[in-house]
């Protein structure tokens, strides 16, 4: 039951806790989502550069508040070989009242499609950048994982690669199934006359 579900969450939740000062500096905020901010971050041990996810956790939401962090531990380290961002620690914390969870992932230096495409891309490269996400998809789909938020914001290109990012809409196949959320701009049309 969704009760259950939350009980589990908030265990899982306590379970991770531990103080993000511990072992990242936090630097600029480099983005912002529907469900939380992208800090670009230092790990303090071996001074990589990575990006940390903060998202509020809230109880009966009728949201997973780990959905994100639970799919792309799915996809685990077959990330990099398929365009997908890759997940390298999450960990809890509770501050002023606020209960946060945090993903740590890779950190990509380059820009996002939109970005990219403004600086006129050439033919050869927008196919590569094509061909990439199809890839992506293709492999997500396959593991019965919808994105659900494609847009050129959640794309980038850094180097001749391109990472899809941002899975906090995501979801597992049939769960989502007629779901409208998302960047109504970018949506399906068909999905609108969707019943839930």
């Amino acid at each position: 039951s969704s009760s259950e579900e939350n009980t589990d969450e908030v265990a899982i939740f306590e379970g991770l806790k531990r103080s993000p000062s511990a072992a990242y500096e936090l630097h600029e905020k480099i983005g912002k989502g529907a469900f939380g901010s992208v800090y670009r971050a230092t790990d303090i041990k071996t001074g990589r550069e990575v990006a940390i996810k903060k998202i509020q956790f809230v109880v009966d939401t009728g949201l997973s508040q780990m959905q994100e962090l639970n799919i792309l531990q799915v996809i685990g380290d077959r990330c990099l070989p398929h365009h997908i961002v890759c997940v390298l620690d999450h960990f809890t914390w509770t501050k002023s009242g606020k209960h946060l969870l945090y993903i740590v992932m890779e950190y990509i230096s380059g820009k996002d499609v939109r970005v990219f495409n403004a600086m006129k891309p050439t033919e050869q490269e927008q196919l590569n950048m094509a061909t990439q996400l199809f890839e992506a998809l293709q492999f997500i789909h396959g593991l019965g994982i919808n994105h659900r938020d494609i847009k050129p914001d959640n794309i980038m290109w850094s180097n001749g690669k391109l990472t899809l990012v941002d899975f906090g809409l995501a979801c597992r196949v049939p769960r989502c199934r007629g779901r409208q959320d998302g960047t109504r701009r970018y949506t399906w049309p068909g999905l609108f006359g969707a019943k839930r």
